[in-house]
C-alpha cells in the first residue's frame, strides 16, 4: 500500500505553548534513533512524503539533523511544519534534497507574542531567500491558520512585513474558494481558519461520514502508537505499536481494515470520528462525487 503521506511525529514536545494546541494527555517524549531507524526502513517505501509531526516541534528533537540524513540515504521525501522559533542553526539541514517542503506556522508566533520574535521572524526570513537560491524547487509555505471566518481581510504585522519583502498586496482572502497565494518562486502564503483538534469530550455530531485516514494517509506517535488519521492526537485509535510489530502487520489487523472499509461506505465507526469537526471539511464533497459515481440510491444503501 503507498500512502500520500505518513505522519511520524519525533517528538510531541513543543517550545511554545498556543491556544488552539490543548495540552496532551499523553506522556511528552521524543523517539529515540533505534525506533525512528526501525520504522522510517519500514515506511520509506510505502509513501510518497513522510511529514515530521503530528503534535510537537520537530526542530525541538536534538536528533533532527541525523534523522534528516537517514531518510536521506533511504530516498525519503520529508515535509516538515515548524513554528520556525528554533531554525537558527539548522538551515543547511533544512536545505538538503531530502526536504521538499517546509511550513512556518507564523500564527503560532502571534500567538505567543515572543519577545525575540523580530530576530526569529528575520531568520525566517533568511533562510526562505537563501532557499530560494540555494534550493529553488524546495516549496515553503508561510501559514496563517488563524482565520476566524472563511472570508476575511487578514492583517497583522507578520503579513505586512511579507507584503513589503516580496511586493505583494494581500485580497481578501475566501479559503473555500483559494487558500493559497505566491510570493514567488515556490514560497507562499497560505490560510485556513482554525480548526478543534477532536476529543471524546466533544459531543457526537452523527455517524456518517468519510476520512481520507487509512486511504491516503496514517500517523505514528512519538511513542509508537499507530493511529489512522494525523488529528488523533493521544492516539485514541490505537492501530498497534510500530516499535514492536511490523507496520505491515498493523494496517493489516482487523481493526484497520474494518475502519478502512466503514469509511468506503460512508460510515464513522470510531467513538473518536463521530465527535470529528474537520471530517465536515470533505465529507459532503465526497458524498457528492460519490453520489455522482454511482447513484443515490446505492451510495445510500452503504450508509
Amino acid at each position: 500500500m503507498i500512502f500520500k503521506k505518513i505522519y511520524f511525529e519525533i517528538t510531541s514536545a513543543c517550545n511554545l505553548s498556543c491556544p488552539f494546541c490543548p495540552p496532551l494527555k499523553r506522556e511528552s517524549c521524543f523517539i529515540g534513533e533505534r525506533d525512528f531507524g526501525k520504522v522510517l526502513d519500514e515506511i520509506a517505501g510505502m509513501t510518497e512524503r513522510v511529514l515530521l509531526h503530528v503534535r510537537g516541534e520537530p526542530l525541538l528533537h536534538p536528533e533532527f539533523p541525523s534523522f534528516i540524513r537517514m531518510g536521506q540515504a533511504l530516498g525519503v521525501s520529508f515535509e516538515i511544519t515548524t513554528n520556525g522559533a528554533l531554525l537558527e542553526g539548522l538551515e543547511d539541514v533544512l536545505l538538503l534534497p531530502s526536504l521538499v517542503q517546509v511550513n512556518v506556522s507564523l500564527h503560532s508566533l502571534l500567538a505567543n507574542g515572543l519577545e525575540n520574535q523580530p530576530r526569529i521572524l528575520q531568520k525566517i526570513w533568511d533562510f526562505a531567500r537563501r532557499a530560494q537560491q540555494e534550493r529553488p524547487d524546495l516549496y515553503i509555505n508561510f501559514r496563517f491558520w488563524d482565520m476566524a471566518s472563511a472570508v476575511d481581510t487578514p492583517q497583522n504585522a507578520i503579513l505586512e512585513q511579507l507584503e513589503r519583502m516580496y511586493g505583494f498586496h494581500l485580497p481578501n482572502v475566501n479559503v473555500k474558494r483559494k487558500k493559497s497565494f505566491q510570493l514567488s518562486g515556490r514560497v507562499s502564503l497560505h490560510f485556513d481558519t482554525e480548526f478543534q483538534w477532536p476529543s471524546m469530550e466533544d459531543a457526537v455530531t452523527g455517524d456518517a461520514g468519510f476520512c481520507y485516514g487509512l486511504k491516503n494517509q496514517i500517523a505514528i506517535l512519538s511513542n509508537g502508537v499507530v493511529t489512522p488519521c494525523c488529528l488523533d492526537a493521544e492516539g485514541l485509535i490505537c492501530l498497534g505499536n510500530a516499535f514492536h510489530q511490523p507496520l505491515a502487520e498493523i494496517l493489516e489487523s482487523p481493526l484497520a481494515l474494518a475502519i478502512a472499509s466503514n469509511f468506503d461506505a460512508y460510515r464513522l465507526s470510531e467513538a473518536l470520528c463521530q465527535r470529528c469537526s474537520y471530517i465536515k471539511r470533505f465529507s459532503q464533497k465526497t458524498l457528492r462525487t460519490r453520489l455522482a459515481r454511482k447513484g443515490r440510491e446505492e451510495v445510500l444503501a452503504e450508509v
